[in-house]
């Protein structure tokens, strides 16, 4: 489940093992594990409306072929790699799923980091709440503001649901 990193499988232990890692998204177990507690987390919560299959506050990505294989190659945004359609695709994944069994809930996520931008080959479902970031305290300068105000309305048009999540 933990990531492929420079060849070696990175074990998370300590402090690091909540954090500073992304599971393999492509793992067909940890899919299952994904979709199975996100049912079961809903089923137990009938007033919840959503269950977040949010990413770890790390850019450590798993580097199997697999993986690699969904990346857009050479994809950027704000000077950053983007893994963006890896990551929705698994996103996509456990939210059709748990519409077939809770219909009107939500998978939400956040699409941050290194999957802020939108992906270009994977169609959210209308299910997905996407959450992005955005770093308002830059919004002092007119040109850093339109684009984030471009780039906020591209993804409430993309995003089954949309909110922000702001930096002030």
């Amino acid at each position: 489940y933990f990531p492929l990193l420079k060849g070696e499988r990175y074990i998370a232990e300590g402090r690091a093992k909540h954090s500073f890692w992304q599971p393999c998204t492509i793992n067909p177990e940890v899919v299952g594990i994904s979709i199975k507690y996100g049912r079961d987390w809903l089923t137990a919560r009938p007033r919840t409306n959503f269950y977040s299959v949010g990413m770890n506050d790390s850019g450590r990505f798993c580097e199997c072929k697999q993986c690699l294989a969904l990346d857009v190659p050479g994809e950027m945004f704000r000077t950053r790699p983007m893994v963006s359609d890896r990551y929705f695709s698994y996103v996509k994944t456990v939210a059709d799923a748990i519409a077939k069994t809770h219909p009107d809930r939500y998978v939400s996520c956040i699409a941050y980091s290194r999957v802020e931008s939108l992906p270009q080959r994977v169609t959210i479902p209308k299910n997905v709440y996407v959450v992005i970031t955005q770093d308002v305290a830059q919004w002092f300068d007119p040109a850093y503001r339109k684009v984030d105000e471009d780039f906020a309305a591209v993804w409430a048009k993309k995003a089954g649901a949309f909110g922000t999540y702001d930096y002030t």
